[in-house]
């Protein structure tokens, strides 16, 4: 949920990577896979962990960027951000305002097996797989208060599902839509080529068909570097 998402984008020339730890918003399908093989359709459980993800973002213009970010037991994300006021990170001064949108999907593919003493039935083992994607959009504004220093905001609006297939045994399948939705706060540090990043998000998940509606908090920071 937490964004890391500033209005500006890199300019044209210059790419740049940035690597943030935060506090991750996880839903399980089942307290426990194994034992509730046959019962996935119980409310699933909101948890959070820590996360560390790596993103690439390129500069294909000064109007637009490429990013390409990916983490451990997070999905794959591919977005094109584009900034339509203001000048972008590498030559933005005082008294910038920015405006941007991001959109992208992002997807994880995954899977595992059961053994016998973990799984209703007779089978002596029970292989899933677990698909999830989703897309993604955000909508930006930021104001540089000084030229190092930058303050933005925005909204979030995150769509997807999860898809988890048993293959052998019992072969359910079972499928839940999900949605996210919220507001970014951040506030972006530059010295140079460096740049450090500190954002908080609240945001809300809804589960169709459930009238499940989970709020939370998360935040983040992350050490980014233009090159």
């Amino acid at each position: 949920m937490t964004r890391l998402v500033t209005p500006e984008v890199t300019g044209v020339g210059t790419a740049r990577l940035d690597l943030s730890g935060s506090e991750a918003v996880r839903l399980q399908p089942s307290p426990n896979l194994g034992e509730r093989a046959n019962d996935l359709q119980d409310d699933p459980q909101l948890s959070s962990s820590a996360a560390v993800n790596v993103k690439n973002s390129l500069g294909f213009s000064d109007f637009m960027d490429i990013e390409v970010s990916w983490g451990h037991e997070q999905a794959a994300m591919l977005a094109l951000k584009f900034q339509f006021i203001g000048a972008p990170t590498k030559s933005a001064g005082a008294g910038n305002f920015s405006l941007g949108m991001r959109v992208g999907y992002g997807l994880i593919v995954s899977g595992g097996s059961l053994e016998s003493d973990e799984i209703i039935g007779n089978e002596s083992r029970r292989s899933y797989i677990l698909e999830s994607g989703h897309g993604l959009v955000d909508l930006m504004v930021g104001y540089r208060v000084l030229g190092s220093l930058l303050v933005y905001g925005g909204y979030f609006l995150d769509d997807g599902r999860y898809n988890l297939k048993f293959k052998t045994g019992v072969r359910n399948t079972f499928i839940n839509e999900i949605s996210n939705k919220g507001f970014s706060f951040g506030t972006q540090w530059q010295a140079n080529n460096l740049l450090v990043n500190l954002s908080l998000a609240k945001g809300e998940f809804t589960i169709e068909g459930k009238n499940e509606r989970i709020s939370a908090i998360d935040g983040a920071l992350s050490l980014g570097f233009l090159y």
